[in-house]
Parts: structure tokens; sequence; C-alpha cells
């Protein structure tokens, strides 16, 4: 990582609207979890009731806008030099991840 992005400054409004973010996608899918849990039991997480009310949760509330909006902010404090790899800093912290993919016999 180059120097430049071993510290990284956000303003304290950057830093309030990210804390706010999380806090309502976290507590509300918490609160969900909850209220099926109690509703259908330990099992809730199988139950098309409960899976359908996720999904309407992060369609209604645009949780994939949240997020990327929430990345934007962090990603703009990165430097984009590309280094010797043709990489900036914020490629190499996420090079490694694992995304999902789609199951190979569906």
């Amino acid at each position: 990582m180059r120097n430049t992005n071993e510290t990284i400054f956000l303003s304290k409004k950057d830093v309030e609207y990210l804390l706010r973010e999380v806090e309502f996608v976290l507590v509300s899918l918490v609160r969900l979890n909850n209220f099926y849990k109690e509703k259908l039991g330990q099992a809730f997480s199988i139950h098309d009731e409960y899976c359908e009310a996720v999904t309407e949760f992060i369609d209604a509330e645009r949780v994939n806008d949240r997020l990327a909006k929430m990345r934007m902010v962090i990603a703009s404090k990165f430097d984009d030099t590309l280094g010797d790899d043709d990489m900036d800093d914020l490629e190499r912290v996420l090079d490694k991840i694992e995304f999902w993919e789609r199951p190979k016999n569906v």
C-alpha cells in the first residue's frame, strides 16, 4: 500500500452518513430476523415468508444502492496511482474477495 493510503481521513459528515446507513441496514435486518425467528421458530431462515421479507426489504430500501454509495465514499479517499502490478491500492485491497457465484448445476 502506498504511504499516502496508510491513513485515510473521512470528514465527520462522511462518517455520520456511513454510520447511519450501516445502522439502518444492520438494525433493520436484525429486527427482521428476530421477528421471523419468533414467529416461525429456529428454522425461520428456510421459510418462504422470511426469504420474501428479506428480499422485499433489500429491494424496497435500495440496500444495493446504499452499499454502493457507502463504498464510493470510502473508495474516493484512496490514491488511485497504479503500482508495478498495474493495480491501485484499492484494487489490491479488494483483489482477494471471493464473491458469490451461481451454482454450477443451475
